[in-house]
């Protein structure tokens, strides 16, 4: 994370990482679990989450791997991206040029 001139971060950016972050893993377990119901047979029952995790995956062990990174790719992605997003807010008025995050 990017200090300022003290040697700390801005804890507002970093407070929107967090929530960013636990909105994204959120929405990652839901997606996995989405993608786990409707792929293979149809279902949360035990047929249902062998072929899922077994379609997605190639093998049964490879669907969890894949299951199991989607919250936390999610998580990441929000965080970095709800960071980038509030420095990008809070430098708007600080006489640079404001630009996208990149």
């Amino acid at each position: 994370m990017e200090e300022r001139e003290g040697g700390s971060s801005d804890p507002v950016a970093v407070g929107a990482a967090v929530g960013c972050g636990a909105v994204g893993f959120g929405g990652g377990v839901l997606a996995s679990t989405g993608l786990l119901t409707a792929s293979g047979v149809g279902g949360l029952s035990a047929a249902g989450i062998t072929s899922g995790l077994a379609v997605m995956g190639g093998t049964m062990v490879g669907g969890v791997v894949v299951f199991a990174a989607l919250p936390a790719v999610g998580a990441v992605a929000a965080a970095w991206g709800g960071y980038k997003a509030c420095k990008w807010w809070r430098d708007r008025g600080s006489g640079e040029q404001p630009r996208f995050p990149q």
